[in-house]
């Protein structure tokens, strides 16, 4: 939403980009708790190791179909590539 609590402020190209964004940044939280999870061995697949629920919520995250990185990546790819972003949700 934008500022002024306007839906309709943030443009295609805008809307893309905080898209594209979210799931760059779903990447990055995946891949740091990934190395994490694997620093710290078979310890952290213990159902009472912070690791493992940590682990385990960023890849929900990273399931989501609004945040899911390669969902987002696309539709900001195709919005530069001039095309359709061929998602309703913008």
């Amino acid at each position: 939403m934008a500022p002024d609590g306007d839906h309709a402020a943030y443009t295609a190209a805008e809307s893309a980009r905080a898209r594209g964004l979210v799931g760059y940044v779903g990447r990055l939280a995946r891949d740091i708790a990934d190395i994490t999870g694997m620093a710290s061995g078979g310890s952290s697949l213990r159902l009472s190791s912070p690791s493992q629920r940590i682990v385990r919520d960023i890849g929900a995250f990273n399931l989501h179909s609004l945040l899911a990185p390669t969902t987002n990546l696309e539709l900001y790819g195709r919005v530069l590539a001039g095309l359709e972003p061929n998602s309703p949700f913008m």
